[in-house]
């Protein structure tokens, strides 16, 4: 008998609680005004889409917050 290994996928509190700091920090390097509130808008947009790879949340948090980042700090035509 071949047993597989079990993967839990960690919960959408547990990631906010282990990756909100760092992407706030992420957001204030990019030099944005409002570093919080750009990893808040992260996660609020990850918590509505969903990925076809669970592994991918941190990685797709990433880039939202560099996205929204440079959102923010293009000038407005």
């Amino acid at each position: 008998m071949i047993e597989t290994a079990t993967v839990t996928r960690p919960s959408f509190a547990e990631l906010f609680a282990a990756h909100y700091h760092a992407l706030v920090r992420l957001a204030g390097l990019l030099d944005v005004d409002d570093p919080e509130d750009i990893a808040q808008e992260a996660f609020s947009r990850l918590h509505t889409r969903r990925l076809r790879d669970d592994g991918a949340a941190l990685a797709h948090l990433r880039s939202t917050v560099c996205n929204l980042t440079r959102n923010r700090l293009q000038p407005d035509p």
